[in-house]
């Protein structure tokens, strides 16, 4: 029984090295109708996961159901005070989360996730999420925003009129697509004149791209009008890169 709750935690995207194999196995044999556990899916000390289990709440004739992962809560922490900066609970269904662990980082983060549905067929589309830290709904969650967008469509107009050097190889650019699609913030490397400065790249909620220089000033781009606008105005080392 036990490896097809540690399956389940695989598809999640935790690595095998992270997986609560002694933890879980424990608390199934205790026979608790519910249970929590914690695991750290990375190596970043800021960054918890929390797995709900319960038991399901009907029977089948002659048998007892086990625990069932229904939720799984992502935390981010504040590195210097380490108090609780970012935390939302994420529904899982059969054992299945529409985030990966990495994703729900990227979300926490502040970062624009997307999913593409009905992939390769004629009625394909995106959907862009985003979780809205102003707005709290049940529980004291945060509300997860859903957009239909046409991201890699958009993406690739706007970074090519950019001139990023990976997007000149054919191999890179759908690397780089899928990377923003998950939430990954990237690094480019971008022609500024004679020289190439390398900068950060990310998803930005409300369909926008977003460059962070090295030296953290950061500039957003947004998609459809393709309009640079100055988050930074103070900073005397931020720049347009229009």
């Amino acid at each position: 029984m036990i490896s097809i709750f540690l399956s389940q935690l695989s598809a999640l995207g935790i690595p095998s090295e992270k997986l609560p194999s002694d933890e879980l196995n424990t608390k199934l044999e205790s026979g608790e109708p519910s249970f929590t556990i914690d695991v750290q899916p990375d190596n970043d000390p800021t960054y918890l996961i929390t797995l709900y289990y319960t038991t399901p709440n009907y029977t089948i004739p002659g048998d007892t159901l086990p625990p069932c992962l229904t939720q799984l809560v992502g935390t981010l922490y504040d590195p210097v005070t380490n108090d609780i900066d970012k935390c939302h609970p994420f529904l899982v269904k059969d054992g299945r989360s529409e985030f990966s662990v990495s994703q729900v980082k990227n979300l926490l983060a502040g970062r624009c996730v997307a999913h593409c549905f009905r992939q390769h067929t004629p009625f394909g589309y995106d959907k862009w999420y985003h979780l809205d830290f102003e707005t709290r709904g049940p529980e004291n969650a945060y509300r997860l925003v859903t957009t239909r967008f046409s991201v890699n469509h958009y993406i690739q107009k706007v970074l090519a009129l950019y001139p990023i050097i990976e997007m000149e190889d054919p191999a890179y650019p759908p690397i780089i697509l899928e990377a923003l699609a998950a939430g990954e913030r990237i690094q480019i490397q971008l022609r500024e004149g004679k020289q190439i400065t390398p900068k950060l790249i990310q998803l930005h909620p409300a369909g926008r791209i977003r460059f962070n220089r090295t030296d953290k000033a950061s500039a957003t781009f947004d998609i459809q009008h393709k309009k640079a606008e100055l988050l930074c105005p103070t900073d005397k080392t931020s720049e347009t890169l229009a």
